[in-house]
């Protein structure tokens, strides 16, 4: 569970970066990897023992900042998205008057 974790968290950290230089491509496909290690986390066992449970509480606490940060970059750049389609909107829009006034 501790490997899985830590690879979990390691994805994350290449995410980040990866949002960082603007690989939107290549976030998705990171992205998808450290679902799936999720998905197999979820379905196991916690373990009994206090001091795996500290670890794991550890790794999981990262593994959720990391995603928060994520989650702010993909808001900002959804606000910026939208602002370039709603400026080539009304380009497109002034396009299309002038050609229907000429």
């Amino acid at each position: 569970m501790l490997s899985l974790l830590a690879q979990a968290l390691t994805l994350g950290k290449d995410i980040s970066q990866q949002m960082q230089l603007g690989e939107w491509q290549r976030v998705g496909e990171l992205q998808e990897q450290q679902q799936e290690l999720l998905r197999q986390l979820d379905s196991m066992e916690v373990p009994k023992d206090a001091t795996l449970q500290g670890k794991i509480e550890q790794l999981s606490l990262q593994i959720q900042a990391l995603t928060e940060q994520q989650l702010l970059i993909s808001h900002a750049r959804k606000d910026v998205l939208l602002t370039e389609i709603k400026k080539s909107n009304k380009s497109k829009q002034m396009n299309n008057a002038y050609n229907q006034n000429s």
